[in-house]
């Protein structure tokens, strides 16, 4: 997410890291059948003055999907890399639910989350270390949670479950 860079950057970018893996995994017989890719969407860096619509996030992340992963990959698991917890539910659900710029859902796999930080913000801002918070904070894991299988299944109401829409970004974030 660092940089100013487009999405079709991000997406050419992509594109020539997921297509050197899956040659890599080619080359050393991975049983492809048995493993899951676990990237992040498709979305512009974070200085980038043109925002990218959830409809175009979806667009550009199955259409790098298509042209990279073999269909005998089962799933692909989300990281939220950044995103605010609302933002990679809506990405999450327009990829699901068809209604990307081009309308359609291709691609074999399954597209599902795995989210971390867009999962714990909210929840760990409400317990604050505190004891007498636990309820309030797995309230808000809970809402999180529902809100990302409703996005999972395609069904998300953005909105309908409270969130931190604090972007979650951490600027030259290394794993």
């Amino acid at each position: 997410m660092d940089g100013d860079h487009d999405i079709e950057t991000t997406a050419k970018v992509q594109e020539a890291v997921l297509a050197a893996v899956y040659k890599a995994c080619s080359d050393n017989g991975v049983y492809l059948e048995g493993s899951l890719l676990k990237p992040s969407m498709t979305v512009p860096g974070v200085d980038c003055k043109d925002r990218a619509t959830p409809e175009k996030v979806a667009e550009m992340t199955i259409q790098t999907l298509e042209r990279t992963v073999p269909a005998s990959v089962p799933g692909v698991t989300f990281l939220s890399g950044g995103l605010a917890e609302e933002d990679a539910s809506i990405f999450l659900n327009t990829m699901n639910s068809g209604a990307n710029a081009k309308g359609t859902r291709k691609g074999p796999w399954s597209l599902t989350f795995s989210f971390s930080r867009a999962m714990q913000s909210s929840c760990l801002k409400q317990y604050a270390g505190k004891p007498d918070n636990i309820p309030a904070a797995q309230a808000c894991l809970a809402a999180r949670a529902q809100a990302n299988s409703e996005a999972n299944l395609g069904s998300y109401v953005p909105g309908s479950q409270p969130s931190d829409q604090e972007s979650l970004y951490v600027k030259d974030y290394v794993y």
